[in-house]
């Protein structure tokens, strides 16, 4: 593990199989193997290769084990991406309940709203709590080989 992700991170593995087509897995940290699917991956695969010019970030092909995910990365005029949409199928894997006993207050920071953004942890995952860290948000890496 790396010292600033001191519980893993997931790593994404792509190579590019054709114009606007990817084939990308994912190895997840907690799973400690490879998944199906995983949109955040898929996101952060084509958002990467679309600011490096590798692909067009319009109707982007991502073959996964579980299936395939058309990307569609939408960018401002300095060339950011803006938002992200993924289409294609859908599985329940899990369902779940969380419930604020499990959850434990790490910060409170303010917004440039003025309002107070509060950032959540799981109470069973301790790891140092910083602004990084929000509930449903984690680190996610993408792996280019050379």
């Amino acid at each position: 593990h790396y010292p600033d992700f001191p519980k893993g991170a997931n790593v994404n593995f792509y190579e590019i199989i054709g114009p606007d087509h990817v084939y990308e897995r994912t190895y997840e940290r907690g799973v400690e193997d490879f998944t199906y699917a995983c949109g955040t991956g898929t996101g952060s695969v084509v958002t990467v290769l679309t600011l490096l010019g590798k692909v067009s970030g319009k109707h982007v092909r991502v073959d996964m084990t579980g299936g395939t995910l058309y990307v569609d990365a939408e960018r401002d005029a300095a060339g950011r991406v803006t938002d992200l949409y993924l289409t294609g199928p859908t599985n329940v894997v899990c369902k779940g309940e969380i419930t604020d006993e499990n959850l434990i207050l790490c910060e409170k920071e303010p917004s440039p709203m003025g309002t107070a953004l509060f950032l959540y942890q799981s109470a069973a995952d301790r790891c140092r709590c910083s602004p990084r860290w929000s509930m449903g948000i984690y680190a996610s890496w993408v792996v280019t080989a050379r």
